[in-house]
């Protein structure tokens, strides 16, 4: 009885954990099928949790308890798998300073016309810390022209985040960063009109919007 009661709690909140996960790579506007666990072996390469009625027979229980262990692991892999893929993607902030412009269509503040805006602005003082939204590896640290002192990190998986405008600058090329490491202060360097954050994320060479994948950590942390 002890069992079945650890076996049903394990696999329910795996299921519901699982769920959550799923929700938030849909609001990140990915897949979550292409992130989960690929493989479910349980017991070594004699075992499979596939097979219930060759587990039931080596764990030495009956079928239907064997189903229930199956499912339950079915859960557990699939709950790791994403949960191991959302630590690796881009779903924190970049600071916690509040958001002054979107991603898409907006007035261009130099001009008066018409411009895509790929990144998210956000607005706090001079040298407010920025952080990393996700583990990866500098890939670039320096001037870029209109963005000013820039940080790019590859974050794996064809994703790559980007902070533009920084006053200092705490990383360089090749360094490997901690999710939540600071990699500079809040500037207005390039072509900026007062001190803010200009934050991209890019995946597969396409811009996304950060909005999208900052919700989808906040549904992760619920």
């Amino acid at each position: 009885m002890d069992q079945e009661r650890l076996i049903e709690r394990a696999g329910d909140f795996a299921q519901t954990r699982a769920e959550r996960l799923r929700l938030a790579f849909r609001l990140a506007g990915l897949n979550p099928a292409a992130y989960g666990a690929k493989g479910t072996a349980l017991g070594g390469p004699l075992v499979e949790a596939r097979d219930p009625k060759a587990l039931a027979t080596i764990l030495d229980v009956d079928e239907p308890f064997a189903v229930r262990i199956h499912h339950a692991a079915n859960n557990l892999s699939e709950m790791r798998g994403l949960a191991d893929a959302a630590e690796g993607l881009p779903f924190h902030r970049p600071t916690q300073a509040r958001t002054t412009s979107g991603f898409g269509v907006r007035f261009d503040p130099f001009n008066g016309r018409p411009a895509v805006h790929q990144g998210q602005d956000f607005a706090a003082p001079l040298n407010a810390p920025i952080h990393a939204t996700a583990p990866g590896i500098v890939s670039f640290a320096g001037v870029r022209s209109g963005y000013g002192n820039t940080v790019e990190i590859d974050h794996g998986r064809g994703f790559k985040t980007r902070f533009a405008h920084l006053n200092t600058m705490a990383v360089q090329p090749g360094q490997r960063i901690a999710l939540g490491q600071r990699i500079g202060g809040m500037g207005t360097t390039g072509r900026s009109t007062g001190v803010h954050l200009h934050y991209e994320v890019w995946m597969d060479g396409r811009p996304q919007n950060p909005a999208r994948f900052i919700r989808a950590g906040e549904q992760i942390v619920q």
